[in-house]
């Protein structure tokens, strides 16, 4: 039996997965793989949490810079362990972690 948390990092790792070869596809002028991954992604979707507004993860991302006392480009460790293990699921990290170096820099 595989827990509720595994299987969603399992299936957020398999959206992230098909959204980067959907851009790879892209480049490289194959619409019809395109297509194929994001038929992928429509279905893998479902089964995900709702993700996050970017306007209400820069709010969430300010909180944490200001509980940690994060100050420059330096201290972004200190913030995504607490933003990752708060938005688990719910946000894309490599979302998260532009937002937290725009919002330290």
């Amino acid at each position: 039996t595989v827990s509720d948390d595994v299987c969603l990092k399992i299936i957020a790792k398999l959206v992230k997965q098909r959204k980067d070869s959907s851009a790879i596809f892209k480049e490289q002028n194959r619409q019809d793989l395109v297509d194929d991954e994001i038929n992928q992604l429509v279905y893998l979707e479902r089964y995900l949490p709702d993700q996050i507004r970017e306007e209400e993860l820069r709010i969430i991302v300010k909180e944490v810079i200001e509980l940690v006392g994060a100050s420059s480009l330096a201290d972004i460790g200190k913030c995504m362990g607490p933003l990752m293990s708060r938005l688990s699921g719910k946000a894309d990290g490599s979302l998260i972690s532009k937002i937290v170096k725009e919002e330290l820099s």
